[in-house]
């Protein structure tokens, strides 16, 4: 799969939509992709899903790899919901949308991949993470991390960048109850973060991961 391909794709199809002001970036987007193909998740909870960006990337993707999956978003906004209908209109019986996390019923179990594109900074969706979960943060949501990082449970994280547009995150990527191996990963990633900041003459950033 051409994860940039897609990942393009995507963006171009919700960029000229309503409300598309906000929606995720096309590496953002890729991230998601990529994480994605690589977990394979069955159950899905989306906070924030606005329009419908990485939600149609999350069925798309997911229809593709022909993986069964339960996708549960949390959008509360009208304007959203009505674009996220109208812009899932094909794919509208994968999703189960809910207003917030105390509508979800209790029989959804635990997600093994929760995407972060909005919602509060407080621990419930963390809650009823699976073990070794995967937590997928749109953008630089620096409270949102922070209470990741507060959370009594073993995790790694790093942020993926953009570094020919001065350095913005697309996504923040988190691995609970990690294997040495990819903590490895994890903490290399950050590293190379940390010395292209100082090779650029930038100063440190807050990075509660």
């Amino acid at each position: 799969m051409n994860y940039s391909k897609q990942a393009h794709s995507v963006h171009e199809r919700f960029r000229q939509r309503p409300g598309s002001q906000h929606i995720a970036t096309p590496g953002a987007i890729e991230g998601l992709i990529r994480w994605l193909s690589r977990t394979r998740p069955s159950s899905i909870l989306e906070v924030g899903a606005g329009i419908g960006t990485l939600t149609y990337a999350t069925v798309e993707t997911l229809n593709r790899l022909g993986h069964p999956y339960r996708l549960t978003c949390l959008e509360d906004n009208a304007f959203c919901l009505e674009q996220l209908r109208n812009n899932l209109a094909e794919h509208w019986g994968r999703l189960e949308v809910y207003d917030g996390m105390d509508a979800v019923p209790a029989d959804r179990g635990q997600f093994d991949f929760i995407i972060l594109d909005g919602g509060s900074t407080s621990k419930e969706y963390f809650q009823r993470l699976a073990p070794r979960g995967v937590v997928f943060v749109e953008g630089w949501r620096l409270r949102q991390r922070e209470t990741i990082a507060a959370l009594a449970r073993p995790s790694a994280c790093c942020g993926i960048r953009d570094f020919s547009r001065k350095g913005q995150f697309f996504y923040w990527i988190c691995r609970f109850e990690p294997t040495p191996v990819e903590r490895l990963f994890f903490r290399g990633t950050n590293g190379y973060n940390r010395l292209r900041r100082v090779l650029e003459g930038r100063a440190p950033e807050p990075n509660p991961a």
